[in-house]
């Protein structure tokens, strides 16, 4: 298994990720989504520094370890359907990464204010996030190759889920960048006279 170089055993019913693992020292695209996982070691890591593309979704995570930062060399990562409520600092260690996916963990409240480290970031999901509430500055202003947002920024009768500082929207605007999932408030009518 040393040589390994890509594993996808999604679907497979699992329930913790097999230590055999942190011996994969080569590997490069893990696929452990739609299973029944509840816990990362840190061990996996540490050890699959040669990750390119981490596929972790449609589990039941709780908590993502900070080693996840020692991916560097990592640019597609999805943690879309699980029990995230954050990210731990560390993942914007990350430089090369290029698309996150982290939509529909409902207990998902902030995003890192490190995030626009991410400068390589073109593509965020972060849709169904009940709990998310606002997006940091710097992913405006730092996050240069942002390309697409995917946000379902309100709820259901037009109120507001997360609130986006026009101040960020501009900017993002201003680079073309598409945000999905943001309702557009109505524009007000004037009293005729």
């Amino acid at each position: 298994m040393a040589l390994l170089e890509e594993l996808d055993v999604s679907k497979n019913n699992l329930k913790e990720i097999p230590r055999e693992l942190e011996n994969c020292t080569r590997l490069r695209v893990l696929n452990l989504g739609s299973n029944h996982i509840k816990e990362v070691p840190a061990e996996i890591f540490r050890s699959a520094t040669e990750m390119q593309q981490l596929y972790l979704f449609d589990n039941q995570i709780d908590v993502i370890p900070s080693e996840i930062g020692l991916l560097v060399k990592c640019e597609k990562m999805s943690l879309s359907r699980n029990n995230l409520k954050e990210l731990p600092a560390s993942i914007t260690d990350i430089s090369e990464l290029k698309e996150l996916y982290l939509s529909s963990n409902p207990k998902f409240s902030k995003l890192p204010d490190s995030i626009g480290k991410f400068r390589m970031l073109k593509e965020l999901s972060i849709r169904d996030n009940k709990s998310l509430k606002t997006l940091p500055l710097s992913l405006a202003n730092d996050c240069l190759e942002l390309k697409v947002i995917d946000g379902q920024f309100y709820r259901a009768k037009g109120k507001p889920q997360c609130k986006v500082p026009a101040e960020i929207l501009a900017k993002l605007e201003e680079r073309d960048c598409k945000i999905l999932g943001i309702k557009a408030g109505k524009a007000k009518k004037g009293k005729k006279k």
